[in-house]
């Protein structure tokens, strides 16, 4: 789904935690509350950009780090 798809059905309560949360780091994943979606929670993985360099392993961390913020 796309950010910006995910900001109107979600409305302004995502973006407003996500402001209080602050940025994310290329690979890295928070979390945050659902607003107006049927979820419960948001996962924000940051992938990398192609032509950055290191995309796969880049792209294997956000993936675990999505993961594992619901590791117990």
């Amino acid at each position: 789904m796309k950010l910006k798809i995910i900001r109107q059905k979600g409305g302004p309560k995502i973006q407003e935690e996500c402001n209080r949360i602050g940025g994310c780091p290329v690979g890295g994943a928070v979390i945050s509350g659902s607003g107006n979606l049927k979820a419960k929670y948001v996962i924000h993985a940051v992938g990398p950009r192609y032509g950055e360099g290191d995309e796969n392993e880049k792209l294997k961390n956000a993936t675990l780090n999505s993961l594992k913020i619901f590791e117990v």
